[in-house]
């Protein structure tokens, strides 16, 4: 699955709002689903709490003496012969009225239980995967989404509001710590001015998607494993209390889905955890998302109609012995309002050092510019990742290749080619490492084209990513992409090392020459003072521009690199 912020931009700028909201109206057009919740009194599990001594006071005069007799012989109090009564009421009650489920006599839950507890179970586990996906971790950013949905006047200024691109350019003079500041500004007044309609559909959401996966993730074999076939009659049957613990948990979970969910919950759900497919030209998502709603629909059937059926709360209190038991609702969703937030919160820490880095790869850019007196730097061409962004190192490429064409041909290249040709070093491996230096630096300029050529549809490079673009998005995809975009990143970083390299030690051996001390790594020449003729002076006065023009270029050029290296792929 890709990042939390990807994910949330993958969804939202892949399909436009009006695209979604015409595939929604297309699916909800060939599906009904019911989202209406459960009415408390389902299945009979109605119940007001139940006090012994009242109850006491309403049981028949000989039904009170009795129960006096046995208090005083069986050591039990009142309350407890009371209670104990009421279960068993209670439990005559149960096999009455659902006879397919339990068996007063023994005590059993029968084969009629265990049939529809297989049936829910089996319904709802196809929801697992997806509503797993859209928790956990990734809760912020499916509610985040969700959000989107709901709400999408508020997602439109959210993202107008927060983003810094927008804010600076009111005021392009603005400091990028103000342009922060305002950005958290608006967020917070986003926030705060969130209808309350819209809060109360999201609340309502958030919970029943957490109740909703507990069922699905519900461990069922806990209470299927426990058919046996027993009794007289060999029928076959559990006795409630052996399951008391994992039934009263299966009521807690299933008390927790009365609430009533947005109908664009489970489009949602499975929305998102279709979200590396949606760029897929070959998937048809409106048929998947249906297919998938189907399935929704028929689970929700299923966990209204057993607990219509299954007398799940009642069947707790026998097997807990509790005539006052209620299901213990584990709740959850409650803070999706902070998890939202956090989410934006955190994505405008990403934009804003997505505005960073862009505002400081500009000023780079430009004292490069001014270097060499040209311009623009352009980012190279068609080095760019399959989103459409700038390469991790386009921009710096294409300073590069600036230079060359321009600081390099037209002030470096005559002087240190004189050099090459007509200096005679001491130290031989002064020589090799200048040789070897200027080569690299005559050759930068086409290595580059041939990179750039490399990055076409027509070549190697180019046609990988480009075949990519057509491939599905499965799970396996992002992998593959990035191992792709990997080959080019480093291979870029291979140009900009080499051509570093390469004029640090050009730098090097000029200073050297010109200014080095006697013994030191980079000596003069023997005929320092004879090469160039008369025009001795002006060559040297050549190199020490060369000299110096290379290394005010690294100065500025090594923050632009570093800047690329410091927020793109580790190479």
């Amino acid at each position: 699955m890709q990042n939390g912020f990807g994910a949330f931009d993958s969804l939202v700028q892949e399909l436009s709002t009006s695209e979604r909201r015409d595939m929604l109206e297309k699916v909800q057009g060939s599906i009904s689903v019911s989202w209406d919740p459960t009415t408390d009194d389902d299945a009979g599990d109605a119940h007001e709490h139940v006090d012994a001594t009242v109850e006491f006071y309403r049981m028949p005069f000989f039904t009170r003496l009795w129960i006096l007799l046995l208090k005083a012989f069986s050591g039990q109090t009142r309350e407890q012969l009371v209670h104990e009564r009421l279960i068993r009421r209670h439990a005559t009650t149960l096999g009455r009225r659902y006879p397919e489920i339990f068996e007063r006599r023994n005590s059993l839950v029968l084969p009629g239980f265990f049939q529809a507890v297989d049936g829910l179970s089996q319904s709802v586990r196809p929801l697992s995967g997806a509503l797993s996906r859209a928790l956990g971790r990734n809760e912020p950013t499916f509610l985040a989404f969700l959000l989107s949905l709901e709400m999408e006047s508020v997602q439109r200024e959210l993202a107008s509001e927060t983003d810094p691109f927008e804010i600076s350019r009111e005021d392009p003079e603005m400091p990028e710590p103000e342009v922060r500041r305002r950005m958290m500004i608006n967020l917070d007044y986003v926030f705060e001015s969130m209808p309350s309609d819209g809060r109360a559909r999201m609340y309502d959401s958030a919970r029943f998607l957490h109740a909703l996966h507990r069922v699905a993730n519900f461990p069922f074999q806990t209470i299927s494993g426990r058919a046996v076939i027993s009794g007289e009659d060999g029928a076959g049957g559990c006795p409630v209390g052996e399951i008391a613990t994992p039934l009263s948990d299966l009521a807690g979970a299933l008390a927790a889905l009365r609430s009533r969910p947005s109908p664009r919950l489970m489009e949602a759900v499975f929305l998102f955890a279709e979200q590396e497919r949606i760029p897929s030209g070959d998937y048809n998502l409106a048929d998947g998302l249906s297919r998938r709603l189907r399935g929704a629909s028929l689970a929700l059937s299923q966990i209204r109609e057993f607990m219509v059926e299954v007398p799940v709360v009642g069947l707790s209190r026998v097997a807990l012995e509790d005539i006052n038991y209620e299901p213990r609702v584990v709740t959850g969703g409650e803070d999706w309002f902070a998890l939202v937030k956090r989410f934006w919160s955190d994505r405008c820490d990403k934009l804003y050092g997505e505005y960073v880095l862009s505002v400081q790869k500009r000023r780079y850019s430009r004292d490069i510019e001014q270097l060499v007196d040209a311009g623009p730097v352009q980012a190279l061409r068609s080095y760019r990742t399959i989103q459409g962004e700038e390469g991790q190192h386009a921009r710096s490429i294409g300073a590069l290749l600036l230079f060359m064409r321009n600081a390099f041909r037209h002030k470096m290249l005559s002087p240190l080619k004189t050099l090459l040709i007509d200096g005679e070093f001491y130290k031989s491996e002064n020589r090799s490492e200048y040789d070897e230096a200027f080569e690299i630096l005559s050759n930068t300029e086409q290595v580059i084209l041939d990179f750039q050529q490399r990055l076409e549809t027509s070549g190697d490079l180019g046609m990988t990513i480009d075949h990519l673009r057509t491939q599905p998005h499965d799970a396996d995809y992002p992998e593959r992409l990035d191992k792709a975009m990997r080959k080019i990143d480093a291979r870029a970083s291979e140009i900009l090392n080499e051509s570093i390299a390469a004029l640090r030690t050009v730098a090097e051996v000029v200073n050297g020459i010109l200014y080095g001390e006697v013994g030191g790594r980079y000596d003069t020449l023997a005929n320092l003072g004879q090469i160039g003729g008369r025009s001795n002076k002006v060559l040297m006065s050549s190199l020490d521009a060369a000299m110096r023009t290379a290394q005010s270029f690294l100065a500025v050029f090594m923050k632009l690199v570093d800047l690329e290296r410091g927020t793109g792929r580790p190479n």
